[in-house]
């Protein structure tokens, strides 16, 4: 697969926190437990994290035997959800008779020497993590077994609501193009590189509000991590904070608020009020010939209408007046 080249600058890489010098954990299963038993159909406990959580997706494929790795799945699995407790630690362990558990922990809790690396019945481990306690290398790949960047995904479609700023999503890679995330059919594979943002500027996001050039001046931003599949903040969005909520959840992208829309627009004094042929019906009176927020005008020159004045949000993000095609209006352009 070839990846074109971004203008946009590098994406940055983010790495998984990992547990210095990592014990073998203790068994908590706060999260749950699958135990299989006999050959018979595995069950699932749920833990004390998770007591009115329903759990079942974990075993919707029916399992008599539950080896390592899979146990390793379940818990990335589990932390891929909506969940408010995420399985971060697992310890897999069999006995003799071919029993075998697997326990989702949020935690390591204390050091167990019984499960060490000399036990090969029993092995427990930080996912993302290697034994070590360094990020594991994640690497995606083709059919053919050929590396390629990861592709993103999410479980639940964005959400519109009228009062919060949408989000648009294009692909830069060219894979597909533009990519509508308010769509479920559309978002199981998001092409690595793929940028999300708000299709709106705000003025209370400015920590680049140095740069109004910048792609993402007054913006917020999410990417695709072709690295890990992983969702991350573009720093250099127009609030870091705000746009990582945008993927707190992890499962969808979730619109924000802009809270300069409750800015009141800045008083303007009118000073071709007067002139010949100049007539402005407002919603309310003036006062010293100032145009105060909250109102409302229509301008008519020599009674022919003329343009439209309301207080809103410039296509740069800043609360002002505009006229009836959003553009920007000074006292100069409200004359006959």
């Amino acid at each position: 697969m070839t990846v074109l080249s971004l203008s946009l600058g590098v994406l940055a890489t983010s790495a998984k926190e990992c547990e210095k010098n990592p014990t073998p954990c203790s068994d908590l299963h706060d999260i749950a437990k699958i135990i299989c038993k006999n050959g018979e159909e595995c069950t699932l406990e749920n833990g004390d994290l998770t007591a009115n959580e329903n759990l079942d997706y974990l075993l919707k494929d029916p399992i008599s035997d539950i080896d390592l790795d899979l146990c390793i799945k379940k818990c990335e699995e589990q932390n891929n959800t909506a969940s408010l407790n995420k399985c971060e630690y697992y310890r897999w362990g069999n006995d003799r008779d071919h029993n075998s558990h697997c326990s989702l922990q949020t935690s390591s809790g204390s050091p167990d020497p019984w499960c060490d690396e000399s036990n090969y019945h029993c092995s427990t481990g930080q996912i993302g993590c290697t034994e070590e306690g360094e990020p594991e290398p994640f690497s995606c790949y083709t059919e053919e077994g050929e590396p390629e960047p990861c592709s993103c995904s999410l479980s639940e479609a964005t959400v519109y609501n009228e009062n919060k700023f949408h989000v648009g999503c294009l692909d830069l890679s060219g894979l597909v193009g533009e990519i509508n995330i308010y769509d479920d059919t559309m978002i199981g594979n998001i092409p690595p590189n793929t940028i999300c943002m708000t299709s709106r500027r705000c003025a209370a996001w400015d920590e680049q509000d140095d740069t109004p050039k910048a792609d993402y001046y007054r913006k917020l931003a999410v990417y695709c991590d072709g690295t890990d599949g992983s969702w991350q903040v573009r720093e250099d969005s127009g609030s870091a904070d705000l746009s990582g909520e945008m993927i707190k959840t992890k499962t969808t992208i979730v619109e924000q608020d802009c809270s300069s829309v409750n800015d009141p627009c800045p008083d303007l004094n009118l000073s071709h009020i007067g002139d010949p042929g100049f007539y402005l019906i407002c919603d309310h009176q003036l006062q010293d010939n100032t145009l105060s927020d909250p109102n409302s005008c229509v301008l008519l020159c020599n009674n022919h209408w003329t343009m439209a004045i309301d207080c809103g949000l410039s296509q740069m993000g800043d609360k002002t007046w505009l006229d009836d095609w959003g553009d920007v209006v000074i006292d100069n352009d409200i004359k006959c």
